[in-house]
């Protein structure tokens, strides 16, 4: 029925128009016939009538290379893991009984989806293995006691291939895109995150997720220091102390030995004039001002229309205006908020579909912004920068390296470099 394909397939969008049109007879139900019809994406897979068409010398078996030949382009991996892993009688090919039990012969998972060594130890356990976590779980155990051959409750890479975690990791990019160079990574911390440039441009924080640490590194990738608990380091104008996020907003000393909580809100930074700290709460944006110690909401949550105003907003050169990433269900919009206006007012820089990371930088000559965003001709989050003028469009920052995944970035006050955080 309609409320069973819908409950079958609730995150695919298109699932209530493709009932429609796969109900050719109109009566509200898919039939078999209806169900199968192969123009759709999520359609019933005939594992016999597969194991007919690849068993091309009619001999009853299939090899490797028969399954290739009416494997999908994006499943070409499975048949030279299938026969090891499924010929009970060690003939080295499946009959139809042995090929029903495989991965071929049942598609209710996505078996051709790469799996990753989350905990970088060198071999792939169950919980790694898992391609969907809260169902079929035991098929998933009988695949993957299949695959493992030695039978040690792991799988390594003749076993069944899986790719490691890559750690994010700093760079250093030229403001022109001249140069890129790496500057720090840590296998055994693979969640650096939120970099930010001293104002002298000697040293770099940035944090660690879910760890919840703050750390320093100078700007050559030398001496790592972890400074204190907390989230999205910002600085001072003159570097002796920072803002941060844990279990609200505070102000701490270069050290990290000593710090003040001023606000329960979120995602704190500093203006470039030391001023003014901004801020979200309740769905609206605050800023703090340093030397009276007083909050203010410029932006209340019934003033916009946005379900979520997102942290790592970035704050305009002169100190007056915020940008920010607010969204509203798949609509991601960036945001920018006239902080000194006499009412609440914003406009809107970019508005996407895309994917869109919440991490904005505002550059020092104040004529652009940075975020990452997806490329759909890369097929992944890239480095991007906007114009700000009137009808620009994103583009993806010159020099950069697009084998890379980009995630946040931080310019340095005078302009000539910047920090990314890329894997």
């Amino acid at each position: 029925t309609s409320a069973e394909y819908l409950a079958r397939y609730p995150t695919q969008p298109n699932a209530p128009r493709d009932f429609a049109a796969r109900d050719r007879d109109g009566d509200g139900a898919l039939n078999s016939d209806e169900y199968a019809d192969p123009q759709f994406p999520q359609a019933y897979n005939d594992p016999i009538e597969l194991f007919r068409r690849a068993d091309a010398d009619c001999d009853g078996r299939v090899s490797v290379d028969e399954l290739s030949g009416v494997a999908q382009a994006h499943q070409q991996m499975l048949p030279a893991l299938m026969i090891p892993a499924f010929d009970d009688d060690g003939d080295g090919l499946l009959t139809l009984s042995e090929f029903r039990v495989s991965m071929l012969g049942n598609t209710i998972c996505g078996w051709h989806t790469t799996r990753t060594d989350k905990n970088r130890d060198g071999v792939l356990t169950f919980d790694e293995f898992l391609f969907q976590p809260d169902d079929f779980l035991l098929l998933q155990r009988l695949y993957f006691y299949r695959f493992d051959a030695d039978g040690d409750g792991r799988l390594i890479q003749s076993e069944f291939p899986y790719v490691e975690f890559n750690p994010n990791t700093l760079y250093r990019l030229a403001a022109d895109g001249s140069s890129m160079e790496m500057i720090w990574q840590d296998k055994s911390r693979p969640t650096a995150g939120s970099p930010e440039i001293s104002p002298d441009g000697k040293w770099i924080a940035f944090d660690l997720y879910p760890e919840g640490k703050i750390m320093m590194v100078r700007s050559d990738g030398d001496i790592l220091t972890e400074v204190r608990g907390g989230l999205m380091p910002s600085w001072s104008v003159d570097g002796k102390s920072f803002a941060y996020s844990q279990s609200g907003v505070s102000i701490s000393d270069f050290n990290g030995h000593h710090s003040d909580k001023f606000a329960n809100g979120w995602g704190a930074q500093w203006s470039p004039d030391g001023k003014l700290i901004a801020y979200t709460m309740n769905r609206g944006l605050w800023v703090y001002d340093v030397a009276s110690e007083t909050s203010r909401e410029v932006l209340p949550h019934n003033a916009h229309p946005y379900a979520t105003l997102y942290y790592g907003m970035t704050w305009s050169p002169d100190s007056r205006y915020l940008a920010i990433k607010a969204t509203s269900g798949n609509v991601h919009d960036i945001i920018r908020i006239d902080t000194q206006g006499e009412k609440p007012a914003f406009d809107v820089l970019l508005s996407t579909t895309l994917s869109l990371s919440h991490d904005l930088t505002w550059s020092p000559d104040g004529e652009r912004l940075l975020f990452s965003m997806n490329s759909p001709q890369h097929g992944r989050n890239l480095l991007h920068q906007l114009e700000l003028q009137d009808g620009a469009s994103p583009t993806v920052f010159p020099g950069i390296d697009t084998n890379l995944t980009y995630m946040c970035q931080s310019f340095s006050r005078d302009g000539t470099w910047i920090v990314l955080t890329a894997k």
